[in-house]
Parts: C-alpha cells; sequence; structure tokens
C-alpha cells in the first residue's frame, strides 16, 4: 500500500490516476500550493512527483523543478 508523503521514481505507465478533491498542486521549487480542479489540469502543466493517500488516490501533484 501507498503511504502518505511516499514518492516514486518508476517509469511513465499507461492508465487513470484517481485524484481526490481535496488534492493540491505544489510547487516546490516556488514554495506555492493551490487546490487541484478542472481549470488547472485543463491548463496542462508538468508533474514530477505524485503523492497517495492509502488507497492509491493523488493526493498531491508536485513540480520539484528540472
Amino acid at each position: 500500500m501507498f503511504t502518505e508523503g511516499t514518492r516514486f521514481e518508476d517509469k511513465i505507465k499507461e492508465g487513470k490516476l484517481f485524484i481526490r478533491k481535496d488534492a493540491m498542486i505544489e510547487d516546490a521549487m516556488e514554495g506555492q500550493k493551490k487546490t487541484v480542479n478542472v481549470e488547472n489540469l485543463a491548463i496542462g502543466g508538468y508533474f514530477n512527483g505524485v503523492q497517495f493517500d492509502q488507497k492509491g488516490y493523488a493526493t498531491k501533484l508536485i513540480y520539484y523543478g528540472e
């Protein structure tokens, strides 16, 4: 199972990513956080980190930098 705050380095996999309604987007470089919503995801962006809860749902999409 996944634990809160777990970071995985893995190959890209095809499939669905289930994101919790209270999930956050975080820019680790700038220290900015905002709530994930349809508009934020529609704009696009690059996230190189995802944190999951115990059920496997994404709780945080993170940009750590290049």
